[in-house]
């Protein structure tokens, strides 16, 4: 309820859920109960309803979303799949379900473009690395890393980013056939997530956020130069939408903890959010 810097958490809307997931600045999402999967349509309304989605492979341990909320991948780190979503939300249509444990490690990073159309897996391990699927087809690798923590897409789908942990480092990887760039991030020890997005300007900009390190970065998108680096209080775990020019940055670790989140626009600021019971949030 409100506005970052002035934001409650409201009651719950649904409960009894064993995981949901929103799509990026709609009503809708996806929502896991009792190993059923659900739609789950009108989150802006008092009343909310639910329609089962048979044919959804069962234990997903998490989903991915396209800018435009029309796909949704799940998928499973045990299992080593994904699995697409699409036609959302007034005619969901599951695809079939793509095994990824013959790629020679654990699956580690997923990201979906835009407009649905390509997915990014990272694959962990000695023979692991960044797998691009295209319009539904097999995975074809892009790049050779061991260690995948975080993909991202530009927002045209022309570049793809690879946060790598194992040699602190992001490579842009051009899809259109030009050279890959490299990016050290020097002073981080633990990045583990980034974000291709623009800034109040409208300047193409990646986020990156190093957990232990407790730092937020903004690069240049094109030159990798770096914008500015913000100390933060608390751990960092993820950079994901939630809402117009808001990201998450670290979701609540109990019922009476605080969101914590970036705002782009006017200017770029960290949030808290609080429940209710503790008084509204602030920077």
């Amino acid at each position: 309820m409100g506005f970052p810097g002035s934001a409650l958490l409201g009651p719950a809307i649904l409960s009894s859920f064993a995981y949901g997931s929103v799509a990026p600045q709609k009503d809708y999402g996806l929502g896991l109960q009792d190993g059923q999967s659900s739609l789950v349509t009108g989150l802006s309304s008092a009343i909310p309803s639910m329609s089962p989605l048979p044919g959804i492979a069962s234990g997903f341990d998490g989903v991915v979303w396209a800018g435009d909320g029309s796909l949704s991948v799940l998928y499973s780190h045990t299992g080593a799949w994904i699995e697409t979503l699409t036609g959302l939300p007034n005619a969901p249509v599951a695809g079939p379900v793509i095994d990824l444990s013959s790629l020679g490690g654990s699956l580690s990073a997923l990201c979906v473009d835009a407009g649905g159309k390509q997915i990014a897996a990272g694959i962990a391990g000695d023979a692991g690395g960044v797998f691009l699927i295209s319009d539904g087809g097999v995975p074809a690798p892009v790049l050779s890393i061991a260690k995948p923590m975080a993909l991202a897409f530009s927002g045209d789908g022309s570049r793809l980013y690879a946060l790598d942990g194992a040699t602190l480092s992001v490579t842009a990887i051009s899809l259109t056939g030009l050279a890959p760039q490299t990016l050290t991030l020097d002073g981080m020890t633990d990045p583990v997530a980034l974000k291709s997005a623009r800034d109040a300007t409208g300047r193409a900009v990646l986020y990156v956020a190093a957990r232990n390190d407790r730092l937020l970065r903004t690069y240049d998108a094109s030159s990798f130069e770096l914008s500015s680096e913000m100390p933060l209080d608390f751990l960092p775990v993820e950079i994901r939408d939630l809402g117009r020019d808001s990201f998450l940055l670290a979701p609540r670790s109990s019922a009476s903890g605080s969101l914590w989140l970036l705002r782009t626009a006017p200017q770029q600021a960290v949030y808290f959010v609080p429940p209710a019971t503790m008084g509204a949030g602030g920077s």
